[in-house]
């Protein structure tokens, strides 16, 4: 994905898929042409490249 598609959940708790199979629940914490950087449930901080996430959805609650 784009990082500019991306920006709105900056935030937000999500749901969030990878190209390498892997899935997060997290809260993104920042963005930008780069990375995306979001704190996992566990509470480790993770960052990947915006072309690397394949899918994302908000998550309530």
């Amino acid at each position: 994905m784009d990082h500019e598609s991306l920006e709105q959940y900056v935030g937000k708790q999500v749901k969030l898929s990878l190209e390498n199979g892997f899935w997060y629940k997290a809260k993104i914490i920042s963005v930008n042409i780069d990375s995306v950087t979001f704190i996992e449930l566990k509470g480790n901080y993770v960052s990947v490249h915006p072309k690397t996430i394949v899918m994302i959805e908000e998550v309530r609650g």
